[in-house]
Formats: C-alpha cells, sequence, structure tokens
C-alpha cells in the first residue's frame, strides 16, 4: 500500500493504540512529527473518556483536528480508569470539541481500505470488530505482536531472556486471541507484518536516543515555519521523556 492521488507522496496511515505503557503515545507523537505520514484516524483501547480526552489534546496541539478518532465499543467503557503513572501528566485534557469521538470499528471501517496501513500497538479488539462489518478492507496491517524464536531465528541472534524459546506469549495478540486468529487468517487484508516480542524487546530509549531526539527538536524549531506539526511533535516527545526518565 502505498500514497493515493489526494495524498501524493505520503503514506496512509491509522493506528490503533492503547495506554498501558508510554510507547504507544510516543508512536502517536512520531507519526505525528514524520513528514512523508499522513495520519487518518486513530482509535483507542478500551476507549475510556481520559485516553479520549488525551488524545483528542495531542491531536490538537499537532493541528490535526481533522483525523478521525475512535474507541473500543464508544462510549460502554467511558469511565473506565485505565491512565496510571507521572508519563501521562505530560500532557492536556481535552473532555469535548473537535475531533468527536465515535465507535471504533466505525472508523476503521471507513477509513481503511487498499491503500492504507494500520499500525496496531494494543490487543486486537477494534480490528476484530471491524472485520466483523461487511466490505472491511486493508491494505497493510502492521502489527506490535507475535514471536519469532528459535527455528526462526538464529541461536547467535537471539536475546538471552528467550534464548531457545519456539513461542512466547504476548500481551496484543493474547488479549484478544479470537480478534488475531480472525485477523492472521483474514483474506480482507493484503500484506500482514508482526513487529515480534522479541523485536520490541531490542528497542532501549536510553540517553543517547534522547539527546538524539532533544536535537532534532531543535533543529525543526529553526525551521518551525515550514515543520511546525514536527517541531510541536518533537517537542512533545522530547519533554514528556525528559519527565519520565
Amino acid at each position: 500500500p502505498g500514497p493515493r492521488p489526494d495524498s501524493p507522496g505520503l503514506l496512509r496511515v491509522v493506528f490503533d493504540m492503547e495506554t498501558g505503557d508510554p510507547d504507544d503515545v510516543l508512536t502517536l507523537l512520531l507519526l505525528g512529527a514524520h513528514r512523508s505520514v499522513e495520519l487518518l484516524a486513530v482509535t483507542i483501547t478500551p476507549g475510556s473518556q481520559e485516553q479520549v480526552a488525551m488524545v483528542r489534546w495531542i491531536l490538537r496541539q499537532l493541528g490535526l483536528s481533522r483525523v478521525r478518532l475512535g474507541a473500543q465499543d464508544w462510549p460502554t467503557n467511558a469511565a473506565k480508569k485505565c491512565m496510571q503513572g507521572k508519563f501521562y501528566d505530560s500532557f492536556g485534557r481535552l473532555p469535548v470539541g473537535e475531533p468527536e469521538c465515535e465507535a471504533a470499528n466505525q472508523v476503521l471501517h471507513e477509513c481503511c481500505d487498499e491503500g492504507t496501513t494500520l499500525l496496531t500497538g494494543a490487543p486486537l479488539h477494534n480490528l476484530g470488530a471491524a472485520l466483523r462489518r461487511q466490505g472491511f478492507r486493508l491494505g497493510r496491517w502492521v502489527a506490535q505482536g507475535g514471536f519469532a524464536g528459535e527455528g526462526v531465528v538464529p541461536r547467535h541472534l537471539q536475546m538471552e531472556k528467550f534464548a531457545g524459546r519456539a513461542t512466547c506469549a504476548t500481551w496484543n495478540f493474547n488479549g484478544n486471541i479470537e480478534a488475531a486468529k480472525a485477523a492472521l487468517e483474514s483474506p480482507a487484508i493484503g500484506r500482514k507484518v508482526l513487529v515480534s516480542k522479541n523485536v520490541c524487546h531490542r528497542v532501549v530509549y536510553d540517553s543517547a536516543l534522547h539527546a538524539a531526539f532533544g536535537m532534532a527538536a531543535r533543529q525543526s524549531e529553526v525551521r518551525a515555519k515550514r515543520e511546525g506539526r514536527r517541531s510541536v511533535a518533537l517537542r512533545l516527545l522530547h519533554s514528556c521523556m525528559d519527565e519520565y526518565l
């Protein structure tokens, strides 16, 4: 899947996220900062009011109020408490306003097509629900989930904690096994790319990466007139990790 005529040169992306850990919020900021990405929609699991208010605030800060916003079974899970820790104190909340929140499966059904990439960083409740809607189509699904171990990855390249293991449970796929199986088997999805657990666990946000993001944020501020959204996104990312580390 690639760009369409109405967005020349841009990769059309829908992002399905959760807030159990900071990584999905950082991913949202990176998608907002990327010059080659057109962010079409963000869907949230489980879809609490506070999650929706924070994501809406981030989208507003990035000038992305036109991006569709969806939550799992909205508003069934609005009262849930699922954001804990000081990391989330770095972001504001926008309880009402644009974009309005909708049911995530409807947003996915209407925003995904053969030219779209869906990136999932959460249990697959929303994708599973979208697959049950008639006519759902998706060009590429990139999922944080699955495991590549013994028999796939050479022993010398295996992480020590996974050495010799052929299987390993993963949070996102095990969070909704039925939906994971449906997505992996679905002919409605053109290409399926799994970023496995042992790949994700190799990524470390250390002082060197933090310094690199700080430099990128400063460089982008110099070009703020041309890169306003990128500047805001990188500044938010660097400042929130400054408080978190």
